[in-house]
């Protein structure tokens, strides 16, 4: 994800990027806003600067040539979007935000 930054918008939240952690797919992406809530460098995929193809070229040189952490990274990338994305997580802390909401009388 390439992504660069424009002047009075906001990057919002790339669906591509839960797709590939579904597949188990690292992603490369531009360390921008909402990027940064799907991608946790290392962990999970790269995030780079945007803007610098070089260092977008050399993240991607490093899944290619070592399959072993392709694999780590693409199995935590799937744990993570399931763990903080599914359908299910998103209820919980729905209702978690609910309930806090009403306890707190707002």
């Amino acid at each position: 994800m390439p992504n660069v930054q424009v002047e009075g918008d906001m990057e919002g939240f790339g669906v591509v990027m839960l797709e590939a952690g579904l597949c188990e797919l690292p992603v490369v992406a531009a360390a921008l806003e909402g990027i940064q809530d799907v991608v946790t460098d290392g962990a999970n995929g790269f995030l780079v600067p945007p803007e610098d193809p070089t260092a977008f070229a050399e993240q991607i040189r490093v899944l290619i040539r070592d399959r072993e952490l392709r694999d780590l990274l693409g199995e935590r990338s799937r744990e993570h979007v399931m763990g903080a994305f599914s359908w299910p997580a998103v209820a919980r802390r729905t209702v978690q935000h609910l309930q806090h909401l009403v306890q707190n009388g707002q």
